[in-house]
Formats: C-alpha cells, sequence, structure tokens
C-alpha cells in the first residue's frame, strides 16, 4: 500500500504563524505542533498572524472580544485599545490576496484565528462577564469564505477522527484543484473513479450527485461540470467517514472480489469485518488486504482508488513517531 513520497499537487494551506514559525503570540512564546510540522515537507504554508499584522508588538497586552451594545469589538486588555476596524479590514485585504488555499490550521481559542471556542465577554465595567463562544475575527471570516475548504484549529487536530478528514480533504481537494487547472474530459472521469471508495465513505446525496456530473458531463460541457462537481465534492467531503460507512465500502469492494477468492479467504475477511464493526479491530489491515488482492487479480478500478493513501505516508509515520496516533487503526 505504501507508495512514492512524490504527490501530483502540494496543498496550499494557510497557517497561524505562532503554530511553529515565530515567536509572536502575546506573550512571544511559538508553539510547537506534530501536525504541522509533519505537513512541512508536503504543503505549502501561508503563516499570518493576524495581531502582528496590524502592528501589535511582540510581547503585547493581550486581547479579547466584548460586546458593546449591539456589537463584538476587539479590545485590547490594560490599554482599552479598540482594534475591531483595522482587524476587519486587514483580514478581508490578506483573503483576498490568497489564492488556491486548499485548507486552513489556526490556533484555537484566539481572538483573532479561533474558529469556535473563542470567549466572547460583556463588558460591565468592574466585572467581566463571559456571554459564550464562537468564532475570533480572523477565524470568522475565514469561516464564512473558505467554508468549502478544509479547516481546522489545531487542538480538534489532535482528535484522529478530524485529523484523518482534515488530511483525507485537503490532499482531495489539491488534487482537484490540479484538474480544474490543467485536466480534460477524461481526466474528471478517472478523478472521480480514482476517488470513489474514499467519497463512498463520506456518504449522502452529494456522493450521487457527483455519480451523475462525472457520467453526464457531455450534457452541460466539461467546465460547467468541473464547477458542479467542485460544490459537491467540498460537500461531500464536509463529513467524517464513519464505522457504518467504511463497512458499506468494505463490503462493496469485497463484492466486486468474492467470486475469485477462496471460501477462507472470504470467511476470514467478513470475520475481520465483523471485528472492526464491533470495535474491535482497525481499518487499515482490512483497506491493506483489499488492495493486496486488487493487485494480485489486477482489478485496475479497486487497485487505484486514493482510499488505500488518501495522503502522503511519510505524514502518517511521523505523526505515528511522534505519539499522535490513531491513524486507520
Amino acid at each position: 500500500m505504501e507508495q512514492s513520497s512524490s504527490w501530483p499537487l502540494r496543498p496550499v494551506v494557510v497557517c497561524s504563524r505562532c503554530l511553529g514559525f515565530a515567536h509572536c503570540r502575546y506573550n512571544g512564546e511559538m508553539l510547537f505542533d506534530p501536525v504541522v510540522d509533519a505537513l512541512k515537507p508536503f504543503v505549502d504554508f501561508i503563516t499570518p498572524c493576524p495581531e502582528v499584522d496590524i502592528g501589535m508588538g511582540v510581547p503585547r497586552q493581550p486581547i479579547k472580544i466584548v460586546s458593546l451594545g449591539n456589537r463584538k469589538r476587539l479590545v485590547q486588555h490594560g490599554s482599552g485599545s479598540d482594534y475591531t476596524d483595522l482587524m476587519q479590514e486587514n483580514t478581508r485585504e490578506f483573503l483576498s490576496s490568497v489564492e488556491n488555499a486548499d485548507g486552513f490550521i489556526l490556533k484555537s481559542r484566539s481572538p483573532s484565528c479561533g474558529l469556535i471556542d473563542v470567549k466572547h465577554y460583556s463588558d460591565s465595567g468592574d466585572r467581566t462577564v463571559i456571554l459564550g463562544k464562537g468564532s475570533g475575527f480572523f477565524g470568522a471570516q475565514v469561516l464564512s469564505k473558505y467554508q468549502g475548504c478544509a479547516i481546522e484549529d489545531e487542538a480538534r487536530l489532535g482528535n484522529p477522527e478530524n485529523l484523518e478528514n482534515f488530511l483525507g480533504k485537503l490532499f482531495t481537494l489539491a488534487a482537484f484543484r490540479k484538474l480544474d487547472k490543467t485536466g480534460g474530459k477524461n481526466d474528471l472521469a478517472e478523478f472521480h473513479c480514482r476517488n470513489k471508495l474514499l467519497l463512498m465513505s463520506r456518504r449522502g446525496k452529494e456522493v450521487r450527485e457527483l455519480d451523475r456530473i462525472a457520467a453526464g458531463q457531455s450534457e452541460t460541457g466539461f467546465r460547467e461540470s468541473l464547477v458542479l462537481y467542485r460544490t459537491n465534492l467540498q460537500k461531500a467531503l464536509q463529513r467524517s467517514a464513519t464505522v457504518q460507512s467504511n463497512t458499506s465500502v468494505l463490503e462493496y469492494a469485497f463484492g466486486l472480489l468474492s467470486e475469485r477468492l477462496t471460501a477462507g479467504e472470504k470467511e476470514c475477511f467478513l470475520n475481520r469485518v465483523d471485528l472492526y464493526s464491533d470495535g474491535r479491530a482497525g481499518l487499515a489491515a482490512l483497506l491493506e488486504l483489499i488492495n493486496s488482492w486488487a493487485i494480485k487479480f489486477d482489478i485496475d478500478y479497486l487497485k487505484n482508488q486514493t482510499i488505500y493513501e488518501p495522503y502522503p505516508v511519510e505524514i502518517r509515520k511521523k505523526l505515528d513517531h511522534s505519539g499522535q496516533k490513531g491513524f486507520l487503526e
């Protein structure tokens, strides 16, 4: 199953600068993140620090999001300086300058970069009341403008399921971007064919729509088909694979092989699928077995599926070595 370290196209990832690129946090620190570190040989990073990029120094007094009337404001502790308008404008300009972004890895809980877990406060004189949690100012604009991309914060990427889904989506979207630039009609059909099992693991109506688009390009024209395909691909990849959906994929692939297998091979495989469904076995060995049979019987459709290696295997090795376990295990 292990393939070459070369990859058809390097994803473009916008990543918070403090996650391993510069000492730019409010306290002058830089954070080491194992996922970012593992990705460095395989992706092209763009590394903004929204706070430093609007002129705030290092170190600096921290900022927080407060509610003043009906508006949320970005206010610096101690000085009381309001950075709301400057942050909003600088973020718009930066995101407008970013081309071909496939994904984002942003700093969790940051009033600028945070996606879902940033504390929002009520301004109440001498006391500060937490109203709830939401997005930071930079993070909110990312979620609005790039909702189809692979977007996570470094904290959520510590969860194996989130990480697996993020990496699969990131490299699949990058591969489609290459197709969008240089491909032709036959390339779209081939892309869909190679990603069929990966897409099946995401299930949903978008996958059925992708089947229709790939098969009916002549009816809409190639460029129109690409636009429709991209939209539905992004939506399909928003879903994470589940044990149930992966089991369906395994059973589908097994059905394409079963006539060539011995009774013992069939029994062994189906027993392992039952163990996987019950949470007592991992997925990787089952995919390895499907791939080995596809190679043995020279079944091109199954041999070329991206689900066996949806992203460079070296990333998995480096993260396993660093202690970040859970990949397809």
